[in-house]
């Protein structure tokens, strides 16, 4: 199937689940991507709203949707999902999953020891193993913990992507 056929697979279908962009970042990216490829208003009035993005592709595989958008490291795990079309990294706001050490933690030690974790060729490949592309440390953050900031937080990680090799984007899934 090309991607016309895989596009027209989309616009043809009666309901397409996303996260509830209130409250799931999942669902926020989907409408960007959709508002991106001008296919918003045509796809709007069949959009279900889901309380997650496991919520969804509850709704995709129990046919209650005929589409949905996920993440791919969601999609990746579930069998009973394929992966019809990638959305373009450009098309969304870039998705990131910081990780930082409250100062003031009882547990600041152990925080720290599993940010340096992050750091390991073990969580690299275990990231990527599920559907991530990479760890990525920001420049103030040298010595794997950064510096600490006024608010109490040390940000010490973002986790990028969740596309092996296409950082940051958003996948639609359709039912085998």
């Amino acid at each position: 199937m090309n991607f016309i056929q895989r596009l027209n697979c989309w616009l043809n279908a009666d309901s397409i689940a996303i996260g509830n962009p209130a409250f799931v970042p999942a669902g926020v990216y989907a409408i960007e991507s959709m508002i991106f490829y001008g296919l918003y208003a045509q796809l709007q009035p069949k959009l279900i709203f889901a309380d997650n993005v496991l919520g969804v592709l509850n709704l995709v595989t129990t046919g209650q949707a005929q589409a949905g958008f996920v993440y791919n490291n969601d999609a990746v795990e579930n069998p009973d999902v394929q992966v019809s079309f990638v959305v373009a990294e450009e098309s969304h706001a870039p998705i990131i999953y910081p990780a930082a050490v409250i100062r003031s933690s009882q547990y600041r030690l152990a925080s720290e020891n599993f940010i340096n974790f992050l750091r390991t060729e073990e969580a690299q490949q275990y990231f990527v193993e599920h559907g991530f592309n990479q760890i990525v440390f920001p420049k103030d953050c040298d010595d794997g913990c950064g510096s600490d900031c006024d608010d109490g937080w040390k940000v010490c990680v973002e986790i990028k992507g969740c596309l092996p090799k296409n950082l940051g984007k958003i996948l639609g899934t359709l039912t085998k």
